[in-house]
């Protein structure tokens, strides 16, 4: 399983710091390369490398960040290399009332030389929508560990990634290992499809987004990462899709204050449900806040298994999917994502995080 040890820096090939042992293959890992530049920012073992400090403070007004082509995206490097959207500013304001959302391919970075600050009500969203819409930024990693699928109308597994997803109904689909997809940065992984003449779509992962500032970071509001829901089963006796899981928030600074106002996830969305002969499944849902997981689809067929429920909070597995009679059986909700603070000095979060940060 993937899982940031406490007191340990990312490294976005899934090793710790401090000569830590790497369990897969017992050899130590230094903390970063030796010919990582002084000019790098970064307390965890992700840097990122400007080839010119930025000079203008960045007060990002309500929009949508395309991580694949926004002129917002720089060409800094990173060390270890990977392929990022690095947004840079002096420093970085999101005010009240202010969304950024980021899609596409590359996982979103907010790179500050000075401070990075989130308002009460200002948003950072980075998760996967309902299945079929939009995939947060860096989601479904093609390095994500996929599940095996059921037959006969089987519904989909969860996706796995910080936590495992759970095991579909009837068949049935068995989740993929909760581990590290690598390399680099990258967000969450989606649910399996469901079986049968007419089954359910898979959810997706959430997407990526890693804040970095050279000094303080505060967060008042909003940063979301969670997987989207499975589609229900079409009919026919199908299977529904699993949810996708929640992806990945990083935090970075040398000082970091979560107010108690704040909302931090990156929960698993919910499987949906399987039809019946003539029914169509209902959708799992899509976690809304970090106490709240992605429900599970229900309610909708006469005969079909209800999906199971995502991640939240400490509960960092995806529930099964049910079994479903004489119907096509239920997705198996998503696993938790990852959430990982790794300040030099950090002062204790207040606000509501999930899953548990480490």
């Amino acid at each position: 399983m993937w899982a940031f040890a406490s007191g340990c820096n990312f490294n976005a090939n899934g090793a710790t710091d401090g000569g830590a042992i790497d369990s897969s293959n017992d050899v130590p890992v230094d903390a970063m390369p030796p010919d990582v530049p002084s000019s790098c920012i970064g307390t965890g073992n992700l840097k990122i490398c400007p080839t010119a400090a930025p000079t203008q403070d960045l007060n990002l007004t309500t929009q949508t960040i395309d991580t694949d082509t926004s002129p917002l995206c720089t060409s800094y490097t990173s060390q270890p290399t990977t392929d990022l959207c690095v947004v840079a500013g002096r420093s970085i304001a999101i005010a009240n009332g202010v969304t950024i959302s980021a899609v596409g391919t590359r996982p979103l970075v907010l790179l500050s030389t000075t401070t990075i600050e989130v308002d009460d009500s200002g948003t950072i969203d980075v998760s996967s929508l309902q299945v079929g819409a939009v995939v947060g930024a860096g989601g479904d990693s093609p390095a994500c560990t996929a599940g095996t699928n059921g037959s006969g109308g089987a519904g989909g597994w969860g996706g796995s990634f910080g936590g495992q997803g759970g095991n579909s109904g009837t068949g049935p689909g068995t989740a993929g290992t909760a581990a590290a997809p690598a390399p680099g940065l990258h967000g969450g992984c989606p649910g399996g499809a469901g079986t049968g003449g007419m089954p359910g779509m898979n959810g997706h992962g959430g997407g990526a987004v890693l804040l970095i500032a050279k000094t303080t970071i505060e967060i008042d509001g909003t940063i979301n990462a969670s997987g989207s829901g499975g589609a229900g089963g079409v009919m026919a006796e199908s299977g529904a899709g699993g949810g996708g899981s929640g992806g990945l928030i990083g935090i970075d600074g040398e000082t970091v204050t979560i107010a108690a106002t704040a909302a931090i996830f990156a929960n698993g969305g919910g499987g949906g449900e399987g039809s019946g002969m003539s029914t169509t499944g209902a959708a799992g849902g899509t976690s809304n806040g970090p106490t709240n997981p992605g429900v599970g689809g229900g309610g909708n067929s006469t005969i079909g298994g209800d999906g199971g429920a995502g991640s939240a909070g400490a509960m960092t597995s995806g529930f099964p999917g049910a079994n479903g009679g004489g119907g096509g059986g239920g997705g198996g909700g998503g696993g938790a994502g990852v959430v990982k603070i790794f300040p030099a000095s950090t002062v204790v979060p207040a606000g509501a995080v999930s899953p548990p940060a480490s």
